[in-house]
């Protein structure tokens, strides 16, 4: 799939470079664009789109409160102009991020079959607030605990509420990957559709 490069450089010019391209490198080693791109080839057979990769950086500042979110003006830059853009064509986002990852694997307590009950409960939670579609409500509940899970597609999910804009979602699938060979430690994944 061809990178759209006059939407990087509109994005490098109203971002600044430093903005954009610093800390690309740290992902050379992540699966997230990677993986979803063999899945849209796959969809979309010999007929490749233009896309726009954005790979999204710890939003650790925001959770302990030594940002804003809400204030943070690059955000507001990235998101208008985003829009502007989906305005003007059909778009399709697809925000690839895990759910929660616990467990000695990530240095978590071993869990249990009471932890993983309580793992799915929490998921459970966390799915329905992605599908109420409402960027600063999801915001605010990984606020109030749900960060502590390491739900490493935060960053990502919440761009994808915030442009969509009061979406709605459906959960596809759900489920909860071994991360160790002791049943253990535990990834929680789902598929979701926001329109």
């Amino acid at each position: 799939m061809p990178t759209d490069t006059a939407l990087v450089e509109r994005l490098a010019e109203a971002l600044g470079p430093e903005n954009v391209f610093t800390g690309e490198l740290l992902h050379r080693e992540e699966w997230s664009i990677e993986l979803v791109l063999v899945w849209l080839q796959y969809l979309r057979g010999e007929k490749p789109c233009p896309i726009l990769p954005v790979l999204c950086g710890s939003f650790f500042h925001f959770m302990i409160g030594q940002a804003d979110i809400e204030a943070e003006p690059r955000y507001k830059i990235f998101l208008d102009l985003l829009r502007q853009e989906m305005s003007q064509r059909r778009t399709l986002i697809v925000a690839s991020g895990d759910l929660a990852h616990l467990g000695p694997a990530f240095d978590g307590p071993p869990l249990d079959k009471a932890a993983q009950a309580q793992m799915k409960v929490d998921d459970a939670v966390l799915m329905e607030m992605l599908a109420q579609g409402e960027a600063s409500a999801f915001f605010e509940l990984m606020q109030a605990g749900q960060y502590e899970r390491n739900v490493c597609g935060l960053s990502p999910f919440y761009f994808t509420l915030s442009a969509l804009s009061q979406s709605q979602g459906q959960i596809i699938a759900y489920d909860r990957c071994p991360a160790d060979n002791r049943n253990t430690s535990f990834v929680s994944i789902c598929g979701m559709v926001l329109e």
